[in-house]
Formats: C-alpha cells, structure tokens, sequence
C-alpha cells in the first residue's frame, strides 16, 4: 500500500532497471529531477529533454548515471520533432518508458503559438507530438507511458471539460481554467492512449503528484496567492514525494499491466468525471492530431 510520505527512491526499493531506457521531460528540476535520479540511481539510463543545448547538458549532469541530454523546448513543435528523430534514431535500442512531466502554469498574459493558448501547447500537443513520434520505438510487452496531470483537471478545467472552439483563448482567457483544460488533456490522452497501445503490450497512466513544495513552479504567483503558498509549504510534500508516483509508474513492478488510469499517492484514483467521456476522448484526440497536422507534422496513432 502506498502512501503519501512515500518518495522516488522508497517505490523503487529492490528494483532493477539495469539496462532499460528512459526518456523523461521537465528534469531540469522539482519532481522531474527527483524521479529521474531514483531510476538512474537503479540502473536505467536518463535521456533528459529541456529547452536548449546546455539545459540539457545541466540536467544530465545533475541525474549522473551517465545521463544523457537533448534539446527540446515543449514552446517549438519543430524542436519536439527534432528531439524525437534524435531518441529514435541513436541506435541505441528500443526506448522502455517515456515520461512526459515538463509542465507550464499561472500565465497571467495570453500566450498564442502555433494556434493555440500556451499552456495547452506545452503541456499537452507538444508531449502528444513527442509521444507520437516515440511510440514506435517503444519496446512492446514492457514498455510504458507515464503522465504528469494534476487535480487541476477536477477542479479547475471549464465546465465543458475542453473548450474546443477556444483553444487559442481569443474568446475568453482564463489563466487558472486555462491550465486545468491542459492537465484534464494530459489524462485523457494518458487514457486514450492506453487503448491505442494495449495490443502491444504498452501501457500508459496519468497522475496527480500532489502540491510539492520548492519546485519554482508556482514562482510567478502575486500576492496573495504567494503568500498563501508560502503558509502552505510546511504542509506540501518535497519533490523526492511528489515524485514518487512517477517512479512507480516508470519503474515498479507494482504497475506491471496497469494501464489506461488516474493515479494519486501511488494508487489508482477517480480523477475527473470527464475520464469517463469516451466522445471528449476522441474528440481530443482527432483535434489534436488535426492541430499537429495543420501545422506540419504527421502523426502516426
């Protein structure tokens, strides 16, 4: 049974990842350094993606293990694309586990690239387009899909779950409905995913990891709400617990075969009600891709 205090090293304790293969976004810091550290530390090899060249080279240096980096800024679909044909084409063997966990939030301004608001570009088209482009290179039978969502996606997402003729915000920007509609796509593309991968053997889950505190996150909040934060901070889990969801999803043999779900604390949770909106699903999906295409670059699920 997991439990809240759990951390990336504890979820991973007598495991073995020697010789597996990680790709893993936003591990520059917070929960995605700490989860990349435990499963580097259990022996898999980290291939970690941030914004430009030396962020790369940083966050491979702060994982060790002989991590290694590439650029991928989440902001650039031709620099997604880039890093996929990177990962895919190293030689290097099949990928086991793709980790997508960079996130944006708290735009006070909208922010409009490649047609849509940003936080739903990076957050979530961005990291379908690397999922997409990586899928094939996923090792069938074992290999894994995890995705960082967030309780915003119950709490925060519009009524209508995704506000498909608004995707670009120019009808109504709201920065807090705005990022919840990001995170609910992260869940349903984790689900949908899950279908679409089942016949190989490939699963793929979303998570909540839960309020962390000293990620840098939350850093452009104004007051009040920073002030509230700061209150909150003895309170919040550490980014080694809030990662350790992510590390169990990516490396335990306690996920082996759990596919298509929510997860908070380690364990499978509700999540939101839209999760069981199979036409919202499939309505995400299809624009997604009709999205991408538009804009250059084919999909292949």
């Amino acid at each position: 049974m997991s439990k809240r205090t759990d951390t990336a090293s504890s979820v991973l304790e007598g495991e073995s990842l020697d010789g597996q293969r990680m790709v893993i976004t936003g591990c520059a810091g917070g929960i995605g350094l700490a989860a990349a550290r435990a499963l580097a530390a259990k022996g898999a090899h980290i291939i970690a993606l941030a914004r430009n060249a030396d962020a790369a080279s940083q966050a491979a240096a702060a994982i060790g293990h002989e991590a290694s980096g590439v650029p991928c800024d989440l902001a650039d679909l031709a620099s997604v694309g880039r890093a996929a044909r990177a990962i895919a084409n190293n030689g290097h063997g099949p990928i086991d586990v793709v980790i997508a966990n960079a996130g944006i939030g708290n735009l006070r301004e909208r922010q409009v690239r490649h047609g849509v608001e940003m936080q739903f570009l990076v957050n979530h088209l961005a990291h379908f387009l690397l999922v997409d482009r990586l899928s094939p290179a996923l090792r069938d039978g074992t290999g894994r899909v995890v995705v960082t969502s967030s309780s915003a996606s119950v709490g925060q997402a519009p009524r209508e779950g995704i506000e498909f003729e608004n995707l670009d915000g120019a009808h109504g920007y709201r920065a807090s409905a705005f990022y919840g509609q990001s995170k609910l796509a992260n869940a349903l593309f984790a689900r949908s995913l899950a279908g679409k991968l089942a016949a190989r053997g490939i699963v793929a889950n979303s998570l909540h990891p839960g309020a962390v505190a000293h990620t840098g996150f939350n850093k452009s909040l104004k007051f009040p709400l920073s002030m509230i934060l700061r209150l909150a901070m003895p309170f919040m889990k550490t980014p080694e617990q809030g990662a350790a969801t992510i590390a169990l999803l990516a490396g335990s043999s306690r996920a082996k075969g759990q596919t298509g779900l929510y997860w908070v604390d380690g364990m499978p949770a509700e999540g939101s009600r839209f999760l069981k909106d199979d036409a919202l699903a499939q309505r995400l999906w299809a624009t997604s891709r009709t999205i991408l295409e538009c804009e250059g670059f084919a999909t292949t699920l």
